[in-house]
């Protein structure tokens, strides 16, 4: 016997109803996708240094060949770095590549770079090279520079003509500003804060051949003017003409020592040096005076035996004092 029309409709709406409760009874329940991490947005950088040249101490400046990496998962792209300390003159080369989100890009870099140099101990002097590099558009809060040490391990020794080079060293920090740089968004007041990724090479030139090439002609001049100890006391223009000689020397040692740098309101330890050298001359000069003026007054023996006297006191004094100089920072 078939079923009025009116009741096998609400019966197949029934069963409908128990069939689609079975079904989500047996299936799992939905997974929620996790949501994106908050916080910046980091970025892997390297860098690998090809080669540094041009080092010009009176401008303070180097030039600089190195290959940059970064590497991001996110959708800021942080190619528009810039260098703090310099400009670069190639930015060549650029390979991007995408693998399972990661996103990874590269270029080969020349710049020329500035940093203060500090020259108290000049010729043997040491330096700070340093690269420091931000994004130019965003701030740390929305993107922030990460090391890439496991991929600068065993990285080959920079090198630099005259120089002793060590091992780069890497540095990621905040730099603050204390300006909004007149952005319209922000009030009157407000600081940006950056990324900035640091590279610093220690250079030193701790060379007792950079040492004696650079005084040798100072330590020449002094040592014509103790000589001025062996003539007679009555011989004054020799004596004075040794004395002379010596100035000269000293003083063009000290032109041709101290040409490469700029001008400074402190003495290097080259000036310390050739100071005390022309302190000495002027003594064997005062000497010289007071000789005469023993031979003159009818005490010849006592001129000499001062002579004689100095001639083994000053030049171990003008010893003893340059080797403090140098080895006492």
């Amino acid at each position: 016997m078939r079923h009025p029309i009116h009741l096998q409709a609400p019966a197949a709406m029934a069963l409908s109803l128990l069939a689609v409760c079975t079904t989500f009874a047996q299936s799992p329940p939905a997974v929620t996708p996790a949501s994106q991490p908050s916080g910046p947005q980091l970025t892997y950088v390297g860098l690998y240094i090809n080669d540094i040249h041009g080092l010009d101490l009176k401008g303070s400046a180097y030039i600089v060949d190195f290959y940059i990496w970064l590497r991001w998962h996110g959708d800021i792209d942080p190619s528009n770095f810039e260098f703090m300390n310099g400009a670069l003159d190639l930015k060549e080369h650029p390979y991007r590549m995408d693998v399972a989100g990661t996103h990874y890009l590269s270029y080969h870099c020349r710049g020329t770079f500035h940093i203060a140099f500090d020259y108290h101990r000049y010729p043997l002097d040491e330096h700070q090279l340093i690269l420091e590099m931000e994004d130019g558009f965003h701030e740390s809060r929305d993107l922030q520079y990460v090391v890439d040490r496991d991929n600068m391990k065993g990285l080959p020794p920079v090198t630099l003509t005259g120089w002793t080079c060590g091992e780069p060293t890497f540095d990621v920090r905040p730099h603050v500003y204390q300006t909004n740089f007149g952005y319209p968004t922000d009030r009157p007041g407000v600081t940006s804060t950056y990324s900035r990724f640091n590279c610093s090479i220690h250079i030193s030139r701790h060379s007792a051949s950079i040492f004696i090439k650079i005084f040798l002609g100072l330590f020449i001049s002094v040592a014509i003017a103790f000589l001025a100890f062996l003539l007679k006391p009555d011989d004054a223009d020799s004596r004075f003409a040794v004395g002379l000689a010596a100035i000269f020397g000293a003083v063009s040692s000290e032109i041709v020592a101290t040409g490469n740098l700029p001008d400074m309101p402190y003495l290097t330890l080259a000036d310390k040096i050739h100071c005390f050298s022309l302190f000495m001359i002027f003594l064997t000069l005062l000497q010289s005076c007071l000789s005469l003026g023993f031979f003159r007054r009818g005490k010849p023996h006592l001129a000499v035996r001062i002579d004689r006297i100095l001639l083994f006191v000053f030049p171990v004094a003008y010893t003893i004092v340059v080797c403090l100089l140098t080895l006492v920072r």
